[in-house]
């Protein structure tokens, strides 16, 4: 049981600093956008990042589980294979929401939004 809460808070953990290490780079990135430019660029990423912080979550939390019943894998690896793999997707994510919060900040900042 302490296993799967781990992996579940360490993920959480890891995926949150990621997102805010991104969100800082999303600012930078922004520097010459006004703010009402990159607002909403900024909620789109940080609504993106939210939600894929949570969701890779509890995903890891249900492989974890699942890796320790179907391939009956101890504590320490489930949760390695876990937290390794969705911090890597919840990385991807983050870069990809990264990318779309500078398309929109763009397009808001062009007048097409």
């Amino acid at each position: 049981m302490a296993a799967k809460i781990s992996t579940f808070i360490l993920t959480f953990i890891i995926n949150l600093i990621v997102g805010i290490i991104l969100f800082f780079a999303l600012l930078m990135a922004m520097n010459g956008f006004k703010s009402d430019d990159a607002e909403p660029g900024l909620y789109v990423f940080i609504g993106i990042a939210a939600i894929s912080c949570v969701a890779t979550a509890v995903l890891s939390l249900f492989t974890c589980i699942l890796i320790q019943k179907k391939f009956e894998k101890s504590d320490f690896i489930s949760s390695f294979i876990s937290i390794l793999s969705f911090v890597t997707i919840n990385g991807f994510v983050n870069i990809i929401g990264l990318i779309i919060g500078l398309f929109i900040a763009e397009a808001k900042r062009k007048g097409e939004l």
